[in-house]
């Protein structure tokens, strides 16, 4: 018999999957977002909510592989053309980026003067 996993103490999050399990999840989740690319715009509204949440937060491994692998550039750019509020563009694309760097120098400003 094969033992139990324990939670760690103090309320931390239960132990990952195993490394074949993460693989297998991310195989099915590709697959499912190459089917709904394929179908798009045919798709409901929950699941073109699922498929703009995997382009703007899936990894990037796996964006490769149902983007180029499964041949879908076409419709990805088609998402992004039909949904511009989820992907920003041009000097909007930039702002995340100024925001690191005025936190940076008002740290290193910080650090100065202590």
């Amino acid at each position: 018999m094969a033992p139990a996993h324990k939670a760690p103490a103090g309320g931390a999050s239960p132990p990952s999957l195993p490394v074949h399990q993460q693989e297998k999840t991310a195989l099915v989740s590709a697959q499912q977002m190459s089917d709904l690319l394929r179908r798009y715009p045919d798709v409901s509204q929950a699941e073109k909510l699922q498929l703009i949440d995997f382009l703007k937060r899936g990894h990037p491994e796996t964006l490769a592989m149902v983007t180029y692998g499964s041949g879908l550039v076409s419709q990805v750019g088609t998402v992004k053309k039909d949904h511009p509020e989820h992907f920003p563009s041009g000097w909007r694309s930039l702002l995340p980026w100024f925001g690191l760097l005025v936190i940076a120098l008002v740290l290193k400003l910080v650090v100065q003067l202590i």
